[in-house]
């Protein structure tokens, strides 16, 4: 009859197994948060890309329309008997500025003919003085007000963005010398044509290590027509 005698592990190759398996387990944890952290930062980049991104889209799409009059009307001709666009006059025209406290070109006012009726709307709805503006790391816009001056500290404005903070916002408007009579005989004789560059910078509130820039020019469709 034959024996067999069965063989245990030493403890030595006990030891160096249990150590090559925590090994293995420590990498493949390693890979596993690395992987989780990847993925989640990439949420959070791409969840700030599309806030910024929104609201970037809103601005440009606003700020094109800055001194858009629907009806030109024979009251707003001057002494020279040039039609004037109210949404271009001093007061109502494009401007840059900030709000108190807050850095320089970091706010925009403007005008349009919302309503098209060819006048400035200050009473009743749509009120047609609009703006965005940089205040206390919030991106907000005008929501109505009629004050005069028209201003980056008066009037009504709500946040656009919760979940972010705006660590910069500037507007830069670009009124470069006139066209001179680009139409021949007929009036005005000037044409300024516009453009504003847009720069936005902000993080989540959740998480300040995660930050975008975005950037665009913006080339303001009416021109002003001056003499």
């Amino acid at each position: 009859m034959s024996t067999f005698r069965s063989r245990g592990f030493t403890l030595t190759e006990l030891m160096v197994s249990v150590a090559i398996g925590l090994i293995v387990i420590a990498g493949v944890t390693t890979f596993y948060l690395s992987t989780t952290r990847t993925g989640t930062e990439s949420l959070k980049i791409a969840r700030l890309n599309q806030y910024l991104r929104a609201t970037m889209d809103l601005m440009v799409s606003d700020i094109r329309r800055a001194g858009y009059w629907a009806a030109p009307s024979s009251q707003y001709r001057n002494s020279s008997g040039y039609v004037t666009n109210p949404f271009t006059l001093n007061g109502n025209d494009i401007a840059k500025g900030n709000k108190s406290g807050e850095s320089a070109q970091s706010c925009i006012t403007f005008t349009y003919d919302a309503s098209k009726d060819g006048a400035i709307q200050t009473t009743g709805s749509p009120l047609e003085r609009f703006g965005f503006r940089l205040n206390n790391k919030r991106l907000e816009m005008r929501q109505s007000g009629d004050e005069n001056p028209f201003t980056c500290d008066n009037g009504t404005w709500f946040n656009m963005i919760d979940d972010i903070e705006i660590s910069k916002l500037e507007f830069d408007l670009q009124t470069p010398s006139p066209i001179s009579d680009p139409y021949g005989s007929l009036s005005p004789k000037d044409v300024y044509v516009r453009t504003v560059m847009i720069t936005v910078t902000g993080n989540l509130k959740t998480d300040p290590n995660i930050v975008r820039t975005l950037s665009e020019t913006v080339r303001i469709r009416n021109d002003k027509f001056g003499t």
